[in-house]
């Protein structure tokens, strides 16, 4: 498949949708036409350097999860996820006044061992 620009959609009507969403400048990019209007964005979880996740290829670096879980019991809090096996860090967010909002950062760089080498390919919560 020849290769074209960031974000050009891959299908013709009736085809799965298969979209080429790498970030740009630490943003991740998504077509309007899939998620409506920007309401807000925040920064999402830095690169620093790609061996900071463990390897030097970057797959660890790339590992890119969403969830939707309600913390409080009442308001859904956007999860974002980057990175696996290695390093892995967790933002949570909420939107407040049409603002979004960071809650915490979680990351396993300081956490006991048995955070560490723990991969996955999903995110679940519950």
């Amino acid at each position: 498949m020849p290769s074209l620009p960031l974000g050009t959609p891959r299908y013709k009507p009736g085809d799965a949708v298969v979209i080429d969403t790498r970030a740009v400048a630490g943003h991740c990019r998504t077509p309007a036409y899939l998620r409506g209007k920007e309401i807000d964005h925040g920064d999402w979880i830095e690169l620093q350097s790609v061996q900071h996740w463990g390897d030097n290829s970057g797959n660890r670096a790339s590992r890119h999860m969403l969830g939707i879980a309600y913390l409080d019991g009442k308001t859904p809090a956007i999860l974002v996820v980057r990175g696996t096996y290695g390093v892995m860090k967790i933002d949570a967010w909420t939107l407040e006044n049409k603002k979004l909002k960071k809650l915490w950062r979680w990351t396993n760089e300081r956490a006991p061992f048995l955070f560490h080498g723990q991969g996955q390919h999903s995110i679940k919560v519950g």
